[in-house]
């Protein structure tokens, strides 16, 4: 895959990561909406830094895949209510898909400063583990 189409695909990734949350955040209480607030920030943050590199700007509106499980998300919501433990695991489970997408395209060769990036970006995901761990008890 060409180097431009990994960045997309990043990109992507961490725009439907921040849906994510921002979406999840409403349905949590008020300090564990204030950390998914964050991470959503740090997302945007990535997604910034990630044009940059790229030296193009995508739509950030999130890729249907994303948008159809907000819709069934939202769907269980209105069924079950509101739900903290399905919301944690919910941004639990997208954070493992953008891992998964930063680990595929750390294996392509980059330029250093690229390489420089994307190894901090996939730490500071690495290491919200331990928070959203956190937030679920």
């Amino acid at each position: 895959m060409e180097t431009t189409a990994l960045l997309r695909r990043l990109i992507r990734a961490c725009v439907d990561d921040e849906r994510t949350l921002r979406h999840e955040r409403t349905f949590v209480d008020a300090a564990r909406a204030e950390t998914l607030t964050r991470l959503a920030r740090e997302r945007g943050q990535f997604v910034s830094e990630l044009e940059r590199l790229g030296q193009h700007q995508e739509p950030r509106d999130g890729s249907w895949i994303e948008l159809s499980r907000e819709a069934v998300r939202d769907l269980r919501v209105t069924m079950g209510g509101r739900n903290t433990t399905d919301a944690i695991t919910a941004c639990r489970h997208s954070r493992a898909r953008t891992e998964a997408v930063y680990d595929e395209a750390l294996k392509a060769p980059w330029p250093d400063e690229i390489v420089r990036v994307l190894t901090a970006q996939r730490g500071c995901l690495r290491d919200e583990t331990g928070e959203l761990d956190q937030l679920q008890l």
